[in-house]
């Protein structure tokens, strides 16, 4: 069975297209979410729980309230409830996950 020079180099496209896109897809998703780390939002959270708290955080306890991290202090000593709905928040919060009241 013969294949025409059209088929041919419409199967290396294919085949070039599916061995390099992956790569290039990983390497665009990496350089988004390097900057996605390095974002202004982000780096304002640590900087706000660091005033707080007298120190650098890691984004695991900045994102939990400090839940994950073990300080001596139980999860209940770690949150503020709130005055409206009773819901407990990270005590770094200003405003009611739930509600959104201000705490």
């Amino acid at each position: 069975m013969a294949v025409s020079d059209a088929e041919l180099a419409f199967r290396l496209a294919v085949g070039l297209f599916c061995i390099v896109m992956p790569s290039v897809l990983f390497v665009a998703l990496n350089r988004f979410l390097m900057r996605l780390r390095d974002d202004d939002l982000v780096n304002r959270a640590l900087d706000r729980v660091g005033e707080q708290s007298g120190g650098r955080q890691s984004p695991a306890a900045v994102l939990t309230g400090g839940m994950l991290e073990s300080d001596g202090r139980s999860p209940v000593e770690q949150t503020v409830r709130c005055g409206s709905c009773g819901a407990p928040n990270p005590q770094f919060s200003s405003y009611c996950a739930s509600c959104l009241e201000r705490l």
